[in-house]
Order: C-alpha cells, then sequence, then structure tokens
C-alpha cells in the first residue's frame, strides 16, 4: 500500500475476453503470494469477487502451493532489531497459494455475469506492508515483503475463435546474486 500502509483488497481490471453467448471457461487459476515470518502459515482462504458478482470463498490446493525461506543477513538483522526491538526474528517465508477457481467463474459467467470488468482478491494477509507492523522493519531494510496476486483464465469459443496454443509456466523460484 502506499506509504506502507496496508491494503484490506487489491483489484485488477481484465477486459481482453471477447464477449460471446458460445464462449466457455476451460479453466481459471487463482495465485496468491505473499512474504510471512518463518513459521507463520499462509492464507488458506481467500476472496475472490468477480465483476459485478458476488465474494466467492477460495479454498487453497496445498499440493500445488509451494514455499521457501530466506531473510535478512545476521548483520542486517542486528540492525533492524537495535531500531525495532520487539522484531524476534529476521527470517521469511515466501509462499505463493494456487486455487482452480473454474467453477466459480464459470458459474458467474453462466449466470449473467461478466468475465471483464474489475476483479477483487481480499482476506490475504501480508505481514510488513503496515506501518505499525514491527515485520516492516525487515521489509525496509531488505526489500523483502511482497504480496500480490494474478488470476489466469482459458476460453474456450469454437463458434468464433479458432484454436489457440497455450504455454503457462508456474512456479516460484529463489534467484540470488550479488549486490
Amino acid at each position: 500500500g502506499h506509504e506502507c500502509v496496508g491494503q484490506p483488497a487489491a483489484s485488477a481490471l481484465l477486459d481482453v475476453i471477447p464477449a460471446s453467448d458460445t464462449l466457455v471457461v476451460e479453466y481459471a487459476q487463482l495465485n496468491w503470494f505473499a512474504s510471512l515470518p518463518q513459521g507463520q502459515a499462509p492464507d488458506l482462504q481467500v476472496t475472490l469477487t468477480p465483476p459485478g458478482g458476488a465474494a466467492i470463498p477460495v479454498q487453497v490446493d496445498l499440493e500445488r502451493s509451494e514455499a521457501f525461506d530466506d531473510g535478512l543477513v545476521a548483520q542486517e538483522c542486528q540492525l533492524v532489531q537495535l531500531i525495532c526491538p520487539q522484531l524476534q526474528a529476521c527470517g521469511l517465508t515466501f509462499h505463493s497459494s494456487y486455487a482452480d477457481v473454474t467453477e466459480a467463474l464459470e458459474a458467474h459467467r453462466q449466470n449473467g455475469g461478466a468475465l471483464n470488468g474489475l476483479y477483487q482478491l481480499a482476506d490475504a494477509t501480508v505481514p510488513g506492508s503496515n506501518s505499525d507492523d514491527p515485520d516492516t522493519a525487515i521489509a525496509s531494510v531488505g526489500s523483502l515483503t511482497i504480496g500480490g496476486w494474478s488470476l489466469l483464465v482459458v476460453y474456450r469459443d469454437e463458434a468464433n475463435l479458432g484454436l489457440r496454443r497455450i504455454y503457462f509456466y508456474q512456479g516460484l523460484e529463489l534467484n540470488q546474486g550479488e549486490d
């Protein structure tokens, strides 16, 4: 959020799906990710609201979700703990959570809901994104706090569109380097 103030929800505009009565949602996947203090469990449920629709509770698919640990080096951690004594540790776990939302979006579409428009994700925890949260100290020194989401929608419309080949790569990877 702006000036390290957390946001209760985030929204994104989807406006590339053609309007068609014969369109079918073949596959839809929601991904949400965040850096959390080591040992803190990720959100197992978030809320997705499609354009003009009702909020949909979405459960994580634990088999497809992933995580890895990282954090500040010892010197940076000591400095941060001097500034922010309530901070107990400087380690973070980066979580990437996935859920299949195909049935929910296709039901929304079949009930007259639009696939194009403003989607909103709520109830995802991103520690360190709030000025009152001691994990913000880790975030500001190590640039480690992350949080976000994405929605992949694959659709079919045999009456109006030809076949396409889709390549989709999913994963969370730690890249380390100098500086």
